[in-house]
């Protein structure tokens, strides 16, 4: 089973995803200027809005369009950073996860989640059932997993009471943050 989790200071190493004892691959990088500011514009109209939860699908064989998955409401500016991340980030989905076509293009079709939360998206520890997943954040506290010798999933989901006091965080000081 997966065990471990793995930084990636280079793209490529990404592809580690693939090795069989690895549940998780980590790739910091610093948020350039731009994104961070029209995602802080985006938290804005978010809020005018009550919240944000959008999602799509994109074929990647072809240029994706934006305008679905974000608030009419950003300026150009924010619209055009925003999207051109969220082509980075798709792009490097595809890069990972998909299979080449007859054309060199990726054969497939990617989903895409953008939402903008005041708390935790997932409050309790999960197994996600997708065969993969990127995940960016971009403001916030981001995103928390634990390696396989960190939890005890036999109390997964466990009712009626919480991740901490179930017996599934084994340490608490090792729950991996990003």
């Amino acid at each position: 089973a997966a065990e471990r989790a793995v930084h990636c200071p280079q793209f490529a190493e990404l592809m580690q995803v693939y090795s069989a004892d690895v549940n998780v691959c980590l790739h910091s990088r610093e948020l350039n200027p731009e994104i961070r500011s029209a995602a802080q514009e985006l938290v804005a109209a978010a809020g005018s809005i009550g919240s944000l939860q959008a999602r799509t699908v994109i074929e990647q064989a072809c240029a994706a369009d934006w305008d679905e998955l974000l608030p009419r409401s950003l300026s150009a500016k924010a619209r055009a950073v925003l999207g051109a991340e969220l082509d980075f980030l798709s792009q490097l989905t595809a890069d990972l996860l998909l299979e080449e076509d007859d054309s060199g293009g990726a054969d497939g079709d990617i989903g895409v989640r953008l939402s903008v939360a005041s708390g935790p998206q997932c409050p309790r520890f999960h197994v996600d059932r997708v065969h993969a997943s990127v995940v960016s954040s971009w403001l916030g506290p981001g995103t928390e997993w634990l390696e396989n010798c960190d939890c005890d999933r036999r109390w997964l989901g466990a009712p009626d009471v919480s991740d901490a006091e179930s017996g599934l965080i084994r340490n608490p000081e090792r729950i991996g943050r990003a």
